[in-house]
């Protein structure tokens, strides 16, 4: 049976306890993992995060100042171009450090036992499982790894695997914290002509974060993370040089996963509004494919169902029984299943 297990923000709320887009900044701002980073922005920034509190919204807002309509090169789109890929940088550590707090719980915790059941005394073992996330953090991984055991996954398109038949595909199609990309040496200039042509995705334990830049034997670093949803478009044309490529391919890869998936789980994913990249791809997706289709995800009290519900509704019609919603959490809905 082919599988394919889609992991929203969500997943990483219930799961991990960890917080994404909204809800994340006033955590990123405050947070022990965040102190040596965060006294180093400019005061404007910390004054947009207290006005919009969404991290999407001040990364496409950066990335429109960097790369303003007409565009014109000068200081002030330097430094706003600059400053995006350090945000990034530090969302990257932010992201590692906490993670390496909460994935310690995660081991000890309820939910691991949880997921693992679900797939192996549920009855859910795949043959061939296949993973999609639009999240950053590593959670993915800690899933499969609690499937399938350590070191069972890779990343297709980003990562040269020799042997890829007993692993796992994941595919995070906003990018990861841990896809680093070298952007030269230390100088203004190493950084503004390097090549960028790999993604190192086991060096970023070993980075330090030092006067707003990744950096590690002279040279800098920066993680590839893609806007959740706003700006995909304008950062894939400025990227394609070096990932914009890669990424179409990646998406084209998720949208086949979908269409030959026996069953697909919708894990904590809602299909944000502002998301039309993920609407065109799953509405396209979802209407060719005859998989079984179960979406769980929690509802706040006054949406009584996600566009993500309301698409798959539509592509299932006239075929309801293949379609299971759950409108309460992850971990209450993992474990009513395994307690039964």
């Amino acid at each position: 049976m082919k599988v394919v297990l889609f992991l929203g923000a969500g997943f990483s709320k219930a799961i991990f306890n960890q917080k994404i887009q909204s809800e994340l900044i006033d955590d990123f701002l405050t947070a022990p993992e965040s102190e040596d980073f965060v006294k180093k922005f400019p005061k404007e920034f910390v004054e947009l995060t207290s006005t919009f509190n969404d991290i999407e919204l001040i990364m496409s807002h950066y990335l429109n100042l960097g790369y303003p309509e007409p565009y014109i090169e000068g200081d002030e789109t330097l430094y706003n171009k600059r400053f995006i890929v350090f945000l990034r940088m530090a969302l990257a550590i932010y992201f590692r450090e906490k993670f390496k707090n909460v994935g310690y719980d995660y081991y000890e915790s309820e939910s691991e036992y949880l997921i693992h059941d679900y797939f192996h005394g549920y009855g859910v073992v795949p043959d061939d499982l296949s993973v999609i996330t639009t999240n950053y953090d590593l959670g993915a991984e800690r899933a499969v790894e609690t499937i399938k055991g350590m070191g069972s996954y890779f990343y297709p398109g980003f990562q040269k695997v020799v042997d890829t038949r007993d692993k796992v595909p994941i595919m995070k199609l906003h990018g990861s914290i841990n896809w680093i990309e070298a952007r030269g040496t230390l100088s203004r200039i190493g950084f503004a002509n390097n090549t960028r042509k790999e993604i190192i995705t086991d060096i970023l334990d070993d980075l330090t974060f030092h006067e707003f830049t990744l950096q590690k034997d002279g040279t800098k670093y920066a993680p590839v993370l893609v806007p959740f949803f706003y700006q995909k478009q304008l950062w894939s044309k400025i990227n394609q040089r070096w990932w914009g490529k890669r990424f179409d391919e990646l998406w084209h890869q998720a949208f086949k996963a979908l269409i030959d998936a026996d069953l697909i789980l919708f894990w904590g994913y809602s299909l944000p509004n502002a998301d039309h990249h993920m609407f065109t791809l799953l509405q396209t997706a979802l209407t060719r494919s005859n998989a079984n289709i179960q979406i769980i995800d929690k509802l706040n009290k006054n949406s009584p169902e996600t566009n993500l519900m309301k698409l798959a509704y539509l592509s299932r019609v006239s075929e309801p029984d293949k379609l299971e919603v759950s409108k309460h959490g992850l971990s209450e809905y993992l474990r009513s299943i395994v307690e039964t």
